[in-house]
C-alpha cells in the first residue's frame, strides 16, 4: 500500500485565494499523473479521497458574511464555527458542544445557517455545517482490468427414442438437451445448429421447430 497526501490547495488557498486558484487544475493534473505513473509499476487498485470541500466565492461582497449571535463567543474555532455560549437566531444556529464532539470549556457551538462566513472578505472557506463539508467525494479507480472468470462449456446431447443408435423414419424427432450448463449465470444461452449430412458433407436435412397442436379435446359423449 502507498500513500499520498497533499495539503496544498487547503493551505495556498487558505492565505491567498486570489492568485492561486491555478493550483487546482495543475493539482489535478499532478494526480492523473501519479495515477498513470502507479500503474506502470504495478500497482491494480487507485482510491482519491478528500478530507473536506470547499467554497468559492469570488464575487464577495460587503453583505455576504454573517452576523454572530447573542452571547459571549470569545473562540473562533474556524471561520464558520464559534465556541462560548449564547442563544440561536435567525441566522444562527447553536448546538451543545458535546452533541458536535467537541470538547472544550465552553457549553456551545454556533454555526452558520447561510453558505456564510463569520468574517468578511472570505473568498475560500470551508467548514460549519454544510454538503461541502459533510458529504466528500471518492473516485475508485481500477488499474488492470479484472479477467471474467472462465464459464464451463456446455455439453449438447441428442436424444433420439430413447437412446436408439439408428434412425429409421424420414422425419424423426430429436430432443436437444444442454448437460452442463453453469447455474450462476442466468444470462447465458447456447445456439445449436442441427442438420444431416451426407459422407460427402452435403446437407441431406434441417431441424424444424415441433408444432404443438393447441386443439382441446372435445366433450365425452
Amino acid at each position: 500500500m502507498l500513500v499520498l497526501r497533499s495539503t496544498e490547495i487547503d493551505s495556498q488557498l487558505e492565505s491567498n485565494p486570489e492568485s492561486t486558484l491555478g493550483l487546482i487544475p495543475s493539482t489535478l493534473k499532478m494526480v492523473r499523473f501519479a495515477v498513470h505513473r502507479l500503474r506502470t509499476v504495478g500497482f491494480q487498485d487507485v482510491i482519491i479521497a478528500t478530507d473536506h470541500g470547499f467554497f468559492l466565492n469570488a464575487q464577495a461582497g460587503a453583505g455576504d458574511v454573517c452576523a454572530k449571535p447573542a452571547g459571549n463567543w470569545p473562540i473562533s474555532a474556524h471561520d464558520r464555527l464559534m465556541l462560548g455560549a449564547g442563544a440561536a437566531d435567525v441566522h444562527n444556529q447553536v448546538l451543545g458542544a458535546d452533541k458536535l464532539g467537541i470538547r472544550a470549556d465552553f457549553p456551545f457551538a454556533a454555526l452558520p445557517k447561510s453558505m456564510a462566513p463569520y468574517r468578511a472578505g472570505h473568498l475560500y472557506f470551508h467548514g460549519g455545517v454544510s454538503l461541502a463539508e459533510a458529504v466528500v467525494p471518492v473516485l475508485v479507480a481500477k488499474l488492470s482490468a479484472s479477467k471474467p472468470p472462465a464459464l464451463p462449456q456446455p455439453q449438447v446431447g441428442l436424444l433420439y427414442r430413447g437412446g436408439a443408435k439408428k434412425i429409421t423414419t424420414r422425419i424423426p424427432v430429436i430432443e436437444v438437451v444442454s448437460r452442463t450448463i453453469d447455474m450462476f449465470s442466468p444470462g447465458t444461452t447456447v445456439e445449436v445448429l442441427l442438420e444431416a449430412q451426407d459422407s460427402h458433407g452435403n446437407v441431406i436435412g434441417e431441424a424444424r421447430r415441433a408444432v404443438m397442436s393447441t386443439r382441446q379435446p372435445g366433450p365425452s359423449p
